[in-house]
C-alpha cells in the first residue's frame, strides 16, 4: 500500500506468516538472545526516562542478519525482496543493481522514545523498517514535515506530524530524507524493530538534493 506523506510517500506491507516467527517460537528465542547479548552491555541508552537497546553502528560485533538466519529463512528473504519492491513502489529505479548495505535492531522499553532523525548518510537511497514486536497502542512511527533533527516529537506542532501505528509483521519503506521519530512507548511490553538501509550501486553515492516523487 502506498501512502502519501507530505512531499514524499511511504510503502507499507504485511508479512503473513508471523505465526511461524512470533512469541513462543524458536525464532522469538533468537531475537531475545540477540538483544540480551552481553556485547550490548554499556550501550543501552536512556531516553525520556526509558531504556533502548540498539545495535546501530555496532552490527559488526554481532550481525543481525547472521544472528537471526535472515539469509536463509523465509522472513529474512521476504524483508529483502519486499524492500526492493518498496524501492520500486516509491519511485526509485528498480532496474539498478541493488544491495542492502546496513541493518540493525532496536528494542525500546516503557517510557523510551526515539528522537527525530533521517538516514541521509552517503549511499542510502531507501530505508526499510520491519516491526517484529508492536503491541496494540505502542508508540507510533511519526513522520515530520520539517527539516529539524535530533529533537523530540514534542518540538513539532501536531499539524507537521503524520502518524503510522505499527503492528507485528509490518514493513514500512520510505525515503531516507523523511524526518521521523517516535513518541514515548507507554506499555510494559517491548517494541522491537529491524532497520535496513539500501543502496542502488549505479546511483550517486551522495544524493545532493531531496528527491521529489
Amino acid at each position: 500500500m502506498i501512502i502519501p506523506v507530505f512531499n514524499s510517500q511511504i510503502a507499507v506491507y504485511q508479512f503473513d506468516q508471523m505465526e511461524l516467527y512470533g512469541p513462543g517460537t524458536s525464532f522469538a528465542s533468537k531475537v531475545d538472545d540477540y538483544f540480551n547479548d552481553e556485547v550490548w552491555t554499556g550501550h543501552k541508552s536512556v531516553e525520556s526516562e526509558g531504556k533502548t537497546i540498539s545495535s546501530v553502528g555496532r552490527d559488526r560485533l554481532r550481525p543481525l542478519k547472521k544472528s537471526l538466519d535472515f539469509d536463509t529463512n523465509t522472513l529474512g528473504k521476504w524483508i529483502d525482496n519486499t524492500i526492493m519492491q518498496g524501492a520500486h513502489d516509491i519511485g526509485l529505479n528498480p532496474q539498478e543493481s541493488f544491495t542492502l548495505t546496513r541493518n540493525w535492531g532496536n528494542r525500546i522499553y516503557q517510557h523510551a522514545s526515539v528522537r527525530c532523525h533521517t538516514h541521509t548518510r552517503p549511499g542510502c537511497h531507501i530505508v526499510g523498517v520491519f516491526y517484529y514486536e508492536a503491541p496494540a497502542q505502542s508508540a507510533d512511527i511519526v513522520f515530520v514535515n520539517n527539516r529539524t533533527e535530533n529533537v523530540e516529537l514534542s518540538h513539532y506542532p501536531e499539524s507537521e506530524r503524520f502518524r503510522v501505528s505499527p503492528k507485528p509483521g509490518m514493513l514500512i519503506c520510505h525515503s531516507p530524507w523523511l524526518v521521523h521519530g517516535t513518541d514515548a512507548h507507554l506499555l510494559d511490553q517491548a517494541r522491537t524493530c529491524f532497520i535496513y538501509e539500501g543502496t542502488f550501486l549505479n546511483m550517486a553515492i551522495r544524493t545532493l538534493r531531496e528527491p521529489q516523487f
